[in-house]
C-alpha cells in the first residue's frame, strides 16, 4: 500500500483527496501547511508527496529544497491551479503534476507512474 502525503491548505480539498485516496486503499496522511508536511515526514516518510506550491508557512518551493538540503529523497506529485503546472513541477524536479480542479483518474494514473 503506498503512503501519500496529502499538503494542501485548502480544507475542502485535502479532505476531498484524502477520502478518494482512501477510497482507492491508500494510506493517507495529511498537512495544511509546508511546516506540518515537514514535520509528518521526519515522523513517517511517505512513498509519495502530493504538494500544492501555495502554502502557508512554507511553501511548496520552500519545502522541496529542505527535503533536498536533509537528503530526503520523496517522489513529489505538485498539485495546483497555477497555469503553467508543468514548470512549477519541473522547478522542484516534481515526478509529476495535476493542475487543479484536481481530475481524479489524472491523479491515479500520475500516482501510478511513480508506484511502477
Amino acid at each position: 500500500m503506498q503512503h501519500v502525503l496529502v499538503v494542501e491548505d485548502d480544507a475542502r480539498l485535502l479532505n476531498l483527496v484524502s477520502m478518494f485516496l482512501r477510497e482507492e486503499r491508500f494510506e493517507v496522511v495529511t498537512a495544511s501547511t509546508g511546516r506540518d508536511a515537514l514535520d509528518a515526514i521526519e515522523r513517517q516518510q511517505p512513498s509519495v508527496i502530493l504538494l500544492d506550491m501555495n502554502l502557508p508557512v512554507m511553501n511548496g518551493w520552500e519545502l522541496a529544497t529542505e527535503l533536498r538540503t536533509r537528503n530526503i529523497i520523496v517522489p513529489i506529485v505538485v498539485m495546483t491551479a497555477a497555469q503553467d503546472a508543468r514548470r512549477c513541477a519541473a522547478e522542484i524536479g516534481a515526478a509529476g503534476y495535476v493542475s487543479k480542479p484536481v481530475s481524479f483518474p489524472v491523479l491515479l494514473r500520475e500516482l501510478d507512474a511513480i508506484a511502477v
